[in-house]
C-alpha cells in the first residue's frame, strides 16, 4: 500500500498540495488526472522524494528511501546523464535492463549519447529502464507523451501484463490511452486529491468523469 497523509507542498506563498490524503493499493494501476497546473507532477515528485514537502508518504508501511531503489520514475525530464550513451545510462540506473530485448529501444539508439535523444526517444529509454528495473512501485508522469502509435500500443500491452504484479501511479492528459488499463481514478484539483472511481465499477469514460468534475463558471 502507498499511503499519503497530510501532504503539503508550497512554492513561496502558493499552496500546490494542501494536506493531501490518499491510499493506493499494491499491484494495480492508479491514474491521477487534473487540469494543467493542478500539481500532478509536483505530487509525483513528492512521492519520489525529489522535492521537499511536509506530511508523510509511506510505501508498504515505511517512509520511501530512494537509495533502496524500490521506486522508479518516468518523468518528462528524464533523469539520465546527457554525456553517457543510452546503454551506459541503463548500466548506471537500471542494470537489470541490460541484455534484455525491449520494445522501446534498439542497439542503434542505445549506442547514441543521451544528449542527442529526441523527447520521444528519451521517454522510450525511461520506459525501458522502469519496466525492466524490477522495482515494486513505478511512478509515471505522462508516459504517453512523445510516443508514436506503435510504442503507445507496446506500452499499453506491457502495463496490462504487469498490472497484477507491480504498482503504477500514472498521470496524463491523453485520456483515451488510459481508458481501459487503469484500476482507479483520482482527481487532483484545488490542492486536494479525491478518488472518483475504483476498479471494476466504472460506468463512465475518463472524459466523462473529468468533465463532470469541472467547476462550473458563475453566471
Amino acid at each position: 500500500m502507498l499511503e499519503v497523509s497530510g501532504l503539503t507542498k508550497r512554492y513561496g506563498s502558493h499552496v500546490v498540495l494542501d494536506g493531501v490524503k490518499a491510499a493506493f493499493a499494491t499491484n494495480a494501476i492508479h491514474f491521477v488526472m487534473g487540469p494543467n497546473g493542478a500539481g500532478k507532477s509536483t505530487f509525483l515528485r513528492c512521492l519520489l522524494q525529489l522535492v521537499p514537502y511536509s506530511g508523510e508518504i509511506h510505501w508498504r508501511g515505511r517512509p520511501i528511501d530512494p537509495s533502496e531503489r524500490l521506486v522508479f520514475p518516468v518523468l518528462d525530464a528524464a533523469p539520465f546523464y546527457p554525456r553517457l550513451t543510452g546503454r551506459q545510462n541503463l548500466k548506471v540506473l537500471a542494470p537489470e535492463a541490460l541484455g534484455r530485448s525491449s520494445a522501446y529501444v534498439d542497439d542503434r539508439l542505445l549506442r547514441q549519447r543521451f544528449g542527442r535523444y529526441s523527447r520521444g526517444q528519451a521517454m522510450r529509454l525511461a520506459l525501458t529502464a522502469a519496466l525492466q528495473s524490477g522495482t515494486d512501485l513505478v511512478v509515471m508522469d505522462e508516459p504517453a507523451n512523445g510516443l508514436d502509435r506503435e510504442t503507445m500500443l507496446a506500452l499499453r500491452t506491457d502495463l496490462l501484463a504487469m498490472r497484477g504484479e507491480r504498482t503504477f501511479v500514472l498521470t496524463g492528459h491523453q485520456l483515451e490511452f488510459y481508458e481501459d488499463i487503469v484500476d482507479t481514478v483520482t482527481l487532483l484539483r484545488g490542492g486536494t486529491l479525491r478518488r472518483v472511481d475504483d476498479s471494476g465499477v466504472r460506468r463512465r469514460s475518463l472524459a466523462e468523469i473529468y468533465d463532470a468534475d469541472r467547476p462550473t463558471s458563475a453566471s
